[in-house]
């Protein structure tokens, strides 16, 4: 299942797309980290912790082994979109 979520950029406010990627069956995030993030970077905003691969500026977030949300870097940490609003 694929849901695209549009946030606010980070300076003039235009729509960034989130990807959230929710698979049937469990994945290995070991795997899929090190096929699509050669040299992460391990960030934190609250209680979350996702990987930035710079450059290209993507940003992953393993929700869990089966959900995985995909961003840039700047506007993953904005607001997850896995976690309701307040």
């Amino acid at each position: 299942r694929v849901t695209v979520a549009m946030v606010p950029g980070e300076k003039n406010g235009s729509p960034v797309p989130v990807l959230i990627l929710r698979y049937s069956k469990p994945f290995d995030v070991a795997a899929v980290k090190k096929a699509n993030l050669p040299k992460p970077q391990e960030e934190k905003a609250k209680d979350h912790t996702y990987y930035v691969q710079p450059g290209p500026n993507l940003a992953i977030h393993f929700a869990d082994d089966s959900t995985l949300i995909v961003s840039d870097g700047r506007s993953l940490p904005v607001r997850d979109p896995s976690t309701p609003s307040a």
